[in-house]
Formats: structure tokens, C-alpha cells, sequence
């Protein structure tokens, strides 16, 4: 009984390996009709979707991925400069920007597939993972959307409104599908780089009441300045480069009335204001507060940290307090 069960046991499992098999070899046939070559249109000769004036004519880029929609927008102020609109209002991280152009850059097509219903639906294209939208000068969109991955050979599969086929290409280089909301912000406290600095001014308290502590000048032959007289230039870039470096520990973007009037009172007598001016007529103001004891409805330990006001930043910053000292400009005696 026990070998006529195991008997029994042994045809079931043939049968059902062998339907398995039958299945495996039909999906992988429909798979293979599914993925007929078509050729290559013209303006793919080259197997490239964005090309280098597709890229530098960006003026909006909208990331749809499974953790949220991002929304960047270049700087009315500057063609260079990217500002993070939607979840929060925040200047972009530029490093994040460079990654998601490079990886468009690098975008190879394998395979053009005919963009039918049945191919929609069979590659995940009409319940995309990720969408992409870009926006030129002229507000004109281009939409991309990424479908199912696969595994075996690591490609992915994705539609261009730009054109009426579907497009196998490698998996991007860099995961903008998992990008999160901190990876689009700029987490530095200066939002500049040091070539785009023509001058720095600090003032200790408020400007209006004090004459400069320090000021740091580029002339036009790209010497310093040290408070009017000639330094040496690398003592002032390593200067910049430290505080250029400086990180934000919390960005204050929600906030109750009565955190708000606390923040106002820091500020009424600040411990020091800088000014960094980066072109003809534009001029960014940081304030800076004295080490705070703690704020209303803030997770913060006390005495541990300070506060910093930027006047193109609607939201206050939150920064340690062992980042106080890299304002201070050491002054080398100079022979």
C-alpha cells in the first residue's frame, strides 16, 4: 500500500513537472514574439534617448517613484541652480541632480518592442513602477515611464512620449526609484560653491549696529582679499572649503506659532550675520543664532545646538554647535 502510494506519489509529480515544463516553454515562446526586434527609428540610430540638448534645455523634472512625488525646478535667479518645490520648498541637492542627468545620459536601448495593449500590460506599463516628466523652456513636457525589471539579463522596460514604441533598456546606474525625500535636499547650510563667491562679509550681531569682523574679497584676477589686503590663497580656500562643508542637522519646514516666536526672539539680537555675495546685485544674508536652550515642540538636546536664518530659505535651520567654531577665520601671521 505504502509503494502503491508512493507509486501514485511519482505519476503526479512527473505530470505535474512536465505541465510545468510545457508552461515554462509556451511563456518563454509568447515572451519571445512579444520581444521582436523592430528597427531602429532614425533619430535612434545611436541607441540614445536624450541627447546633450534634451538635457541642457531641462527646466522642471518631476520623479514619481513608490516613495512619493518630487518636484525640482531650476532657480528663476540662475540657470544653473535647482530648487526642490514639491514636497517641501528647499533648495535641491545638486549632487542628486548630477546622478539622475548622468544616468540619463547613459540610458542604452537593447530592443524596441511594438508598443500594443497586450505589451503594455505584459511588460507592467500600465502600472509603472516609476515615471519620469520633463519640462523645457517652453514648458513642453516629455513623460518616461519604467516597467517591470528583469532579472536575468538587468534590463528594464520603458515608454518615451516622444516616441510609439517601447524600449528594453539596461537598468539605470543610479536608483532614482529609490530616491527619498532627503536625498533631493541640499543639506549644506551654504548653498553656493566657492567660485560662485565674489565676496564675504561677517558681522558679530546685527549688521546695521556693527562694523565688519571679517571680510573675504575675489578680485577680478581671481586673488583674494583678506579685510582689504592680499592673503594667501590657500589659507582662504581652505577657509571656504570648511565652511562651505558645513551641515545642517534639521530643517525646521513645519512649525508651530510658538516655535515660530521663539526662533524670533533668538534673532533679535544674533550672534553673527554673514553676507555672501555671489554676483552683480545678488546677495545672500545668514543669520546666526547664539547657542539656543531648546525650542517649543523641537526634539533637540539643550545647549547642544544653534540656528541659522538664510535669507532665500523659507525654512529655519537647525545645526550643531560644534560647527560654531568653523566660522571663525584663524589669521596666519604673514612675513
Amino acid at each position: 500500500m505504502q509503494i502503491h502510494m508512493k507509486t501514485n506519489k511519482t505519476l503526479i509529480s512527473t505530470w505535474l513537472l512536465g505541465g510545468f515544463a510545457f508552461i515554462l516553454i509556451l511563456s518563454s515562446l509568447i515572451s519571445f514574439l512579444f520581444q521582436s526586434n523592430l528597427d531602429l527609428p532614425e533619430t535612434l540610430s545611436h541607441h540614445i534617448l536624450f541627447t546633450h540638448n534634451d538635457l541642457e534645455n531641462i527646466e522642471k523634472i518631476v520623479v514619481k517613484n513608490q516613495l512619493g512625488k518630487f518636484v525640482l525646478q531650476k532657480s528663476t535667479a540662475t540657470s544653473t541652480k535647482w530648487h526642490l518645490i514639491e514636497p517641501r520648498s528647499f533648495p535641491a541637492n545638486p549632487q542628486t541632480l548630477k546622478n539622475i542627468y548622468d544616468a540619463l545620459k547613459k540610458i542604452s536601448i537593447m530592443r524596441i518592442l511594438k508598443k500594443d495593449a497586450i505589451n503594455i500590460s505584459h511588460y507592467s506599463l500600465n502600472k509603472p513602477f516609476m515615471e519620469l516628466e520633463f519640462y523645457d523652456k517652453n514648458n513642453r513636457p516629455t513623460y518616461v515611464q519604467f516597467g517591470i525589471i528583469n532579472p536575468i539579463d538587468n534590463s528594464t522596460y520603458i515608454t518615451h512620449s516622444g516616441y510609439n514604441e517601447i524600449f528594453q533598456i539596461k537598468t539605470l546606474p543610479y536608483s532614482i526609484e529609490g530616491l527619498i525625500l532627503s536625498d533631493f535636499l541640499d543639506a549644506r547650510i551654504f548653498h553656493t560653491t566657492k567660485d560662485e563667491i565674489h565676496a564675504l562679509t561677517i558681522y558679530r550681531g546685527l549688521r546695521k549696529y556693527n562694523s565688519p569682523i571679517l571680510t573675504i574679497e575675489k578680485k577680478d584676477d581671481q586673488t583674494w582679499l583678506f579685510n582689504n589686503r592680499p592673503y594667501l590663497k590657500n589659507d582662504i580656500n581652505d577657509y571656504l572649503d570648511t565652511l562651505l562643508g558645513l551641515r545642517v542637522q534639521m530643517i525646521l519646514d513645519k512649525i508651530t506659532p510658538e516655535t515660530q516666536k521663539s526662533i524670533e526672539q533668538y534673532f533679535n539680537n544674533p550672534l553673527y550675520t554673514i553676507e555672501i555675495k555671489t554676483g552683480i546685485d545678488m546677495m545672500i544674508t545668514y543669520s546666526i543664532s547664539n547657542i539656543i536652550d531648546s525650542l517649543p515642540d523641537v526634539k533637540i538636546e539643550k545647549k547642544s545646538s544653534f540656528i541659522v536664518r538664510v535669507s532665500n530659505v523659507d525654512s529655519p535651520l537647525i545645526v550643531q554647535k560644534e560647527n560654531l567654531d568653523a566660522l571663525s577665520f584663524k589669521e596666519k601671521a604673514i612675513k
